[in-house]
């Protein structure tokens, strides 16, 4: 029998700044991974870069580790690969998950083993075979080492795994220790469900999460809650796809009923306030922030994008999370064949004039090749490092404007609407006040800081 019982997870932030990494957060695919490693008896240490000091070789070789597990976005993908080339000289084995993993396996060749989608079962089938010395060959969703090149095991459906797991908050290092500014600043991650029934034809859901909805059972969701209450971490990202689709009452009214006094964000589309008694239900149950997603104030581009929504949908929705007390982060990308400057200059003012709390703008991005996420027929920006692809910067060519003018165009958009005057003008927001103030303002200064960081960063693109 092999010896394996250490196991040191590591997530690194993004290599440039990024609206996500302003937060302490842990991934939450990381979270489910170490949680269930430690569930069937590892000794897992979970190194979240935002909780502890630089995260180097020596400090992961310090937790005497067997295996080191990676997870990883794309934009955090070279500092990964730095370390891990570091570890394997060291003759430590690498496992690599996460969305880069799922997404683009092809542009790895530093890991030992990959696992593709979701990894919290996989994980631990793969390091029961390890530590067995039995064959990895049958293993799904796991791509390997084997004669000097890789070979994928066969590929099955996630929906064909179980979707259980719960938090185990004691592997991630320096949790318990956090100072005051990182808890103001912690969002614990939630999941209820995977999947989306949708096909917007700019998402990855599906390369992370296969094809079909899941539901999660809301027991588990609700012990995930109280793990977070043990170390006063009271505030919670729900990263479902879109929180409020099908059966949500149940959970919801067990959140009220067990009265936790959390608050929670949810990343939401217009049409979950077509059911006001949920809305309300959703405000009862501690969700003070929704993320909408809206994408376009055009229909045109609505449309490309396959959206399934108009722009009256979004202004009604906008209405009833307001008459509910809800505060409205808006979600919208840039960068459709439909686009022009005169579409992004339209999205402040139209925030501005629904009383929208707060904004963030994406650019439309893919992956280059060999990504399996079809770029859709737009065309991208070739050579620009996997450090650039964090949605703040541009990567691709838009058709009616230079990626130069699109970059700019964004950062203008955003010094309208969070404008001195505009930024005080969230103090008469109905039930908000103040603290819709102080929110606009603190997204404000972040959102313009990494813009402006990115226009920079891109300012020799004048093509």
């Amino acid at each position: 029998m092999r010896q394996l019982e250490n196991v040191v997870l590591v997530e690194f932030n993004p290599a440039l700044p990024s609206a996500g990494s302003q937060f302490v957060m842990p991934r939450h695919g990381a979270l489910t991974v170490g949680s269930k490693l430690k569930e069937a008896g590892y000794n897992v240490t979970y190194l979240y870069e935002p909780l502890v000091d630089e995260i180097t070789s020596k400090k992961i070789m310090s937790f005497n580790p067997d295996l080191v597990a990676f997870t990883a976005i794309s934009p955090a993908i070279s500092k990964v690969e730095s370390v891990a080339r570091e570890l394997s000289n060291e003759g430590v084995e690498i496992l690599l998950g996460g969305e880069h993993a799922s997404i683009t396996p092809g542009s790895v060749d530093f890991a030992d083993y990959i696992i593709v989608k979701e990894g919290e079962q996989i994980a631990v089938q793969l390091l029961e075979a390890l530590k067995n010395e039995k064959s990895i060959d049958n293993i799904p969703n796991l791509i390997h080492r084997q004669n000097g090149g890789y070979v994928e095991n066969a590929s099955i459906e996630p929906s064909q795994l179980p979707f259980d797991y719960k938090y185990d908050l004691n592997i991630v290092e320096g949790f318990s220790s956090m100072t005051w500014f990182q808890r103001q600043i912690l969002k614990l991650p939630l999941q209820t469900t995977r999947g989306c029934p949708r096909v917007c034809n700019f998402c990855v859901t599906e390369d992370l999460f296969g094809k079909g909805y899941r539901r999660r059972e809301f027991e588990p969701v609700l012990l995930d809650i109280e793990e977070g209450l043990k170390y006063d971490a009271n505030s919670f990202m729900v990263v479902d796809n879109s929180f409020g689709m099908g059966k949500k009452t149940n959970l919801l009214e067990a959140i009220i009923s067990e009265d936790y006094g959390a608050k929670l964000t949810a990343l939401v589309t217009a049409d979950v306030s077509k059911n006001r008694h949920v809305v309300e239900l959703m405000r009862r149950a501690g969700i003070t922030n929704v993320s909408l997603g809206i994408e376009s104030t055009d229909n045109d581009v609505l449309t490309e994008l396959n959206k399934s929504q108009e722009i009256n949908d979004v202004i009604e929705a906008i209405k009833v999370f307001h008459d509910h007390g809800i505060s409205v982060l808006g979600l919208f990308m840039v960068g459709a064949n439909y686009d022009t400057v005169d579409t992004v200059r339209r999205i402040p003012d139209f925030a501005l004039e629904n009383n929208i709390d707060k904004i963030q703008i994406a650019s439309l991005t893919f992956l280059p090749p060999p990504s399996r996420q079809s770029s859709n027929g737009y065309n991208l920006i070739p050579g620009i490092p996997f450090d650039y692809y964090n949605g703040h910067f541009v990567t691709l060519f838009p058709q009616n404007m230079r990626p130069s003018v699109m970059q700019r165009e964004i950062g203008d958009a955003y010094d309208k609407f969070y404008s001195v005057p505009n930024t005080l003008s969230a103090i008469t927001h109905a039930g908000r006040g103040v603290n819709a103030l102080r929110g606009k303002a603190a997204v404000g200064y972040v959102m313009r800081k990494i813009i402006g960081e990115s226009v920079r960063e891109q300012g020799h693109i004048e093509f």
